[in-house]
């Protein structure tokens, strides 16, 4: 049964800018790694001209396979640029906040705001995985991504369930806006917490609370809702409308409202 699949709108900025001739899905995971994965990515290009998609990634690590940027993705700060040109395709793997660690064992702030090759993250069988999905058609690509996680020694952490439970509470729950409020859901302290985002995610509870806000922003902005900035400041815990301008436009490389206006425009553009 191939896995339900939907087209992707967060964490790709722009997306109504994007060419016609690039397409991205995601796929659930097989019911082996769903303790560990969240969604499996396919994206496809066949482009005229050269095009860099901009994407604002989910605060957890990647495995890319493909002709753009192969590699483990560890968790960014800031946006990623990522150049696309002629016909290409990439298979992404999203892992779970805090789980890549069960895959590779080492620190996880050793990866933040690096990519790594196949090759340093898991040796000879890193190259081998880069060449069997590379000589594989579209149809099998995925399926040999995943039996190749499935291949390596895994188990659930105890340490990266409270990391994925922390960052699910702070993505859907917007009153939990502070790192003391998430440590208090948690039944944690705000020390305990912060050591077990350093280990297993390679980011600060603060920045990751920052990057789900923007993340939901975007989404609410690319969707053309009437805008109340400052009750949307309210909402997400921020002090002030500029405040809410100044983390979005950080992480996005735009205000929320030169961002709203590309969407506007694509939306005039279809009409």
């Amino acid at each position: 049964m191939t896995p339900p699949s939907h087209l992707i709108t967060r964490a790709i900025l722009n997306a109504a800018a994007s060419p016609a001739g690039l397409r991205y899905v995601e796929l659930e995971p097989c019911e082996e790694l769903r303790h560990f994965v969240a969604r499996t990515f396919v994206a496809t290009w066949s482009l005229t001209a050269p095009y860099r998609q901009a994407l604002l990634p989910y605060p957890c690590s990647y495995l890319v396979v493909g002709t753009a940027r192969p590699g483990v993705y560890g968790v960014t700060t800031r946006w990623l640029e990522v150049d696309l040109a002629g016909n290409g395709w990439a298979i992404g793997v999203r892992f779970r906040p805090g789980t890549l660690r069960a895959f590779l064992d080492r620190p996880m702030h050793e990866l933040r705001n690096r990519v790594i090759s196949l090759r340093e993250a898991f040796g000879s069988a890193g190259s081998g995985l880069e060449g069997a999905v590379a000589s594989a058609g579209p149809s099998r690509r995925v399926a040999l991504v995943e039996r190749f996680l499935l291949s390596r020694p895994r188990k659930v952490s105890a340490d990266a369930l409270m990391v994925d439970r922390a960052v699910e509470l702070a993505r859907t729950t917007p009153e939990v806006h502070t790192v003391r409020a998430l440590a208090e859901r948690l039944d944690v302290s705000v020390r305990v917490l912060e050591l077990r985002f350093r280990a297993w995610m390679g980011l600060s509870p603060k920045a990751m609370i920052r990057r789900c806000r923007v993340i939901e922003l975007a989404e609410v902005v690319a969707r053309g809702d009437q805008l109340d900035w400052a009750e949307l400041a309210a909402r997400w815990g921020y002090s002030d409308q500029a405040h809410l301008i100044r983390d979005f436009k950080e992480q996005v490389g735009a205000t929320p409202a030169s961002y709203a206006a590309v969407f506007a425009g694509a939306r005039l553009r279809s009409a």
